[in-house]
């Protein structure tokens, strides 16, 4: 099979083209794994952490200022 000589000239060709695509493909697959992990270990530190600050923080404003307000209310 000829390939045009211009393109060959400047070192592209057939296996060229389909190495580039197999590394393109490549570093897809390693660009969505890195963002699964990511993501897990995000969501992983995001449940401990941060939903006991949250839960606690919201609870704590909920009682201290709802509480006020009821017990006002009831008087």
């Amino acid at each position: 099979m000829r390939q045009n000589t211009y393109l060959s000239g400047k070192g592209i060709n057939n296996n060229n083209i389909y190495s580039a695509i197999k590394l393109i493909q490549a570093l897809s697959q390693y660009k969505l794994l890195a963002y699964k992990k990511l993501d897990s270990a995000a969501y992983k530190r995001l449940d401990s952490a941060a939903y006991k600050r949250l839960d606690s923080a919201a609870y704590k404003r909920l009682d201290s200022a709802a509480y006020k307000r009821l017990d006002s209310a009831l008087v």
